[in-house]
């Protein structure tokens, strides 16, 4: 992808946030500029607790072909502890304390570390990552279990060949 493409989006993101574009139309105008501008974006997620009485947390999910979808999780439903998080690439972001993590599917001969990425690798992903995004410099790095995080997380799966560039 161009800097003149990686600036377009940018733009974009900005002025749709500006203008009130419901998130759900924000992530699906993204992936589609991505996909445009040839990153083979196949899924994204995106999500961040909330300060609600009734939400812990809301999410997004956008899939290719599908566009994006909207999902709140209830108070109720949060234990506080979910195992899936800690098992996930999403508990290595907290545990290790790191801003991003990434897994090339594609070539990855050996056992993959996380369920999520051989159900990946069958649906013919080929990169994986997934970042932690503080809403200020210390949030993420400072937080030692997600659930007392401030910013938001997400992972993005794509299916070109080779995966992501390193650029």
């Amino acid at each position: 992808m161009s800097e003149h493409d990686t600036d377009d989006i940018s733009d974009w993101i900005i002025e749709s946030g500006l203008r009130g574009r419901p998130e759900t139309d924000i992530i699906d105008g993204v992936c589609q500029r991505l996909n445009d501008a040839g990153t083979k974006v196949m899924r994204v997620q995106v999500g961040q607790r909330v300060l609600h009485p009734v939400y812990a947390a809301v999410g997004f999910r956008w899939e290719r072909g599908k566009g994006a979808e909207k999902n709140d999780w209830s108070r109720e439903d949060d234990t506080g502890g979910d195992d899936s998080i800690a098992s996930s690439p999403f508990g290595k972001l907290f545990d290790e304390q790191l801003e991003n993590w990434r897994f090339k599917i594609e070539g990855a001969n050996e056992e993959l570390p996380y369920p999520i990425l051989e159900e990946l690798r069958e649906q013919s992903a080929t990169d994986y990552s997934v970042y932690a995004t503080g809403f200020s410099t210390e949030t993420i790095r400072d937080a030692a279990i997600y659930k007392h995080s401030e910013g938001m997380v997400s992972s993005w799966k794509v299916d070109q060949p080779g995966g992501y560039t390193d650029d």
